[in-house]
């Protein structure tokens, strides 16, 4: 076994490791091989039999995660962001994320925030509004879906 084979052994070794812990995508995983030292032929060739197992898959990965992310009340503006700071594909993000789409099940998230947090403020008035049209946006959501759902409490676009 030559020294460059068994390097290689070492770094899906180390990999197997990492991939212990939580899923990761393949940018993921090289930067992490590349921030232990090891050189970039011999990440390429372990993150390469990981692929070929099965054990890394961004596609697997891109889709567990918008699932995941949605089923916490996060929108897909966030979803995207969070994904593409992973070193995902965009083409990839932007097919998964097209293909999960719902317009109302967005709507019907963003209504359950907001009874959340309706309950917890009975006094609403227009400062309120505009906060939670914030926290909304920070969480992802788009601008037309949190539009729709405010005007169902009463609360007009000219508003904001």
């Amino acid at each position: 076994m030559t020294d460059c084979d068994d390097q290689i052994r070492k770094a899906r070794a180390r990999l197997f490791r990492y991939l212990a812990y939580r899923a990761r995508t393949s940018s993921e995983a090289a930067s992490y091989l590349q921030k232990l030292g090891f050189a970039n032929g011999e990440a390429s060739a372990a993150i390469k039999d990981l692929q070929e197992m099965g054990y890394l898959n961004d596609k697997v990965f891109t889709g567990d995660f918008i699932s995941y992310r949605k089923a916490r009340y996060y929108g897909p503006r966030r979803i995207r962001h969070e994904l593409l700071n992973k070193g995902l594909d965009r083409s990839t993000v932007e097919e998964l994320l097209a293909a999960d789409e719902d317009v109302q099940e967005e709507l019907q998230t963003i209504r359950v925030l907001l009874n959340k947090r309706v309950s917890a403020n009975k006094d609403a008035d227009q400062r309120w509004f505009v906060r939670q049209a914030d926290y909304l946006r920070r969480r992802g959501f788009r601008d037309r879906q949190i539009m729709t759902a405010l005007k169902e409490y009463g609360f007009g676009e000219e508003q904001l």
